[in-house]
């Protein structure tokens, strides 16, 4: 017999989704990337929230393919200059498909990004010049030549 004034203790209710459920993120995102993405799931023929949960894990599988996160920003880093270089070379009047094909244009891009990695490299200036010097000969060969890309 329960004593005078005291209530029955029942099991506490739990709270949050139940077992098996996905968790919720909420988040605020800027007007543009919500129509980019509106955007992108209508062309996907997805709701918005899938379309989010793919292009997130998307960015993660990128991290994982290339070696983390400092990779994925090395990778950014030679892009970035891949294309202003050649974007440069080209008169920045094209898209980079307009001047992917032009061998000067292209071979302006690829060493801006030899340059670009000799300057993060960490080694002395003697070993990263005889590195670029190397590397710009080997590199200027294919174009010598267009027919032949044996080399």
């Amino acid at each position: 017999m329960e004593p005078v004034g005291k209530k029955a203790t029942t099991a506490k209710k739990k709270i949050g989704r139940p077992a098996g459920r996905r968790p919720l993120l909420n988040l605020r995102v800027d007007q543009s990337l919500h129509d980019r993405l509106s955007q992108a799931a209508d062309a996907a023929n997805q709701t918005l929230a899938a379309e989010t949960v793919r292009r997130l894990n998307a960015s993660f599988s990128i991290e994982d393919a290339v070696g983390g996160p400092a990779m994925v920003h090395m990778a950014n880093m030679m892009s970035a200059v891949f294309y202003a270089a050649g974007s440069a070379a080209a008169g920045r009047s094209k898209p980079a498909e307009d001047w992917l094909d032009n061998p000067e244009c292209f071979r302006a891009a690829m060493m801006a990004v030899m340059s670009m990695l000799m300057d993060v490299h960490r080694g002395d200036f003697a070993e990263k010049n005889a590195i670029y010097e190397s590397l710009k000969g080997r590199a200027a060969r294919p174009f010598a030549n267009p027919r032949d890309n044996s080399q």
